[in-house]
């Protein structure tokens, strides 16, 4: 596979080359999350990041879609910059007055939205392809059981209407249980793409280190309780045996999901807040500041990693609107390529 976008160091093209060169782990298979623990200890934890973005690119599962968005990029950089200017990408036309883009947002979107949470960068963009925007209306920090029931509430009234969700942080994690509803099948009849960005699928194991510390729970609890959310919802993100997030998502067949992933140095992490979760989970392997990146190696459908980006997508060189685009390109092109039954992405 050719170099990556958006590594433009000379030492992080090193590591990144001494990383594919390795000559263990040469599957992505071999690395599971033990062994991700084990080789942070002997090799680091920017070493072993390298080594589980490189391997996720070569990967037979999420290869050729890293390709393919690439090439997009690269050949096809010129259209991407300037849709408006220049007209739309045929496939793009053909389905972006049929399919709305619809955001399922992450924690605490309404009091924070400067995270980038409510999904403003997407609406944006979305709208400047030309689609049609909407924004499903959950509480911003609301348990994964009542957050689910409200988004296949919220499809099931919209049934005609064909969709492409785009999910935040933890609003991943709301989609994931949605999905393993009864009704699931139902609401998600008309959902043609999943667009997954940082979702915390398995939990976060900063749930669980919070947990532990039991005067700093004692001490959330009545600010939650102040701010109108539910603490409990800490105990639902946790990866601990029973938590809802232990278990797989399931997709239906017809349901393409793509799932965009920071991969970050420690140099990458400017913020305060990203900093000490990257350290907090540097014993679990790389992590994007919250989130333990052996999870995704599980995720259902095809990763896209971002090199240089924080859990939120924050990075110097990455370009997120662009990106978008470019999956959008991609869905466009597999529903017109498949009308019928798609099957999903390996």
């Amino acid at each position: 596979m050719s170099a990556p976008l958006l590594i433009r160091s000379h030492d992080e093209a090193e590591l990144v080359d001494c990383a594919s060169d390795w000559p263990d782990y040469l599957e992505l298979a071999d690395l599971t999350a033990d062994t991700l623990r084990q080789v942070t200890l002997r090799e680091g934890i920017d070493f072993t990041t390298a080594l589980l973005y490189d391997r996720i690119r070569r990967s037979k599962a999420h290869g050729p879609l890293i390709q393919r968005l690439e090439v997009y990029a690269k050949s096809q950089k010129e259209e991407f910059n300037s849709f408006g200017e220049r007209g739309r990408v045929n496939a793009l036309r053909e389905i972006q007055c049929d399919v709305k883009i619809v955001i399922v947002p992450g924690a605490f979107y309404v009091e924070a939205p400067q995270s980038g949470a409510d999904g403003r960068q997407v609406i944006e963009e979305a709208r400047r392809l030309g689609f049609r925007t909407a924004r499903i209306p959950i509480p911003g920090f609301g348990s994964l059981q009542d957050n689910s029931y409200l988004i296949l509430d919220w499809l099931d009234k919209r049934a005609d209407e064909r969709v492409v969700l785009v999910s935040l942080s933890k609003g991943g994690a709301d989609v994931k249980i949605a999905l393993a509803q009864k009704d699931a099948s139902s609401a998600f009849r008309n959902v043609l793409g999943w667009i997954d960005l940082s979702g915390i699928l398995h939990g976060t194991p900063l749930a669980d280190w919070l947990l532990s510390r039991k005067l700093r729970s004692l001490f959330l609890r009545p600010v939650f309780w102040f701010r109108g959310h539910s603490f409990n919802v800490i105990e639902e993100l946790s990866q601990r045996i029973g938590a809802p997030l232990r278990r797989r998502a399931i997709l239906p067949k017809h349901l393409k999901a793509i799932h965009v992933v920071g991969f970050p140095l420690r140099r990458h992490l400017s913020n305060a807040l990203m900093r000490r979760g990257h350290r907090r989970l540097t014993p679990f392997g790389p992590n994007d500041g919250v989130m333990a990146l052996a999870d995704v190696c599980t995720f259902p459908g095809a990763v896209y990693p971002v090199w240089g980006a924080d859990h939120y997508l924050r990075s110097r060189h990455a370009d997120l609107p662009g990106l978008f685009a470019r999956i959008m390109h991609y869905i466009a092109e597999e529903i017109l390529a498949a009308p019928a039954a798609a099957e999903p992405i390996p």
